[in-house]
């Protein structure tokens, strides 16, 4: 936002934290925390049922936002006792989706 400087996720019209549609697209750093994760099975997406089991993960960026986001085999895994620190990127498939 740029009237308050509120991070918006997910998108939004509005800021919710002042309601200004004063609203600036801005990179995150991409680093972060690994809160907790877990292990998807089954999906009934016919894109997912292919990737399952599928590892998934909360992860706490530094711009105080959480995403959910798909974790890499070699990401390290969650711990309760201290913070598991981690990289998020944006990957895009062959099709030119977001992954």
């Amino acid at each position: 936002c740029h009237d308050c400087g509120q991070v918006q996720y997910p998108p939004r019209d509005a800021c919710a934290n002042c309601l200004s549609v004063r609203l600036e697209w801005k990179p995150a750093s991409g680093r972060g925390h690994l809160i907790s994760e877990t292990l998807l099975h089954h999906s009934n997406e016919l894109y997912y049922r292919a990737l399952v089991p599928l590892r998934l993960g909360l992860v706490r960026l530094e711009e105080n936002i959480t995403v959910l986001a798909h974790l890499h085999g070699d990401c390290p895994t969650a711990r309760a006792d201290e913070a598991t620190p981690v990289r998020v990127r944006a990957h895009l498939d062959k099709a030119g989706q977001a992954t």
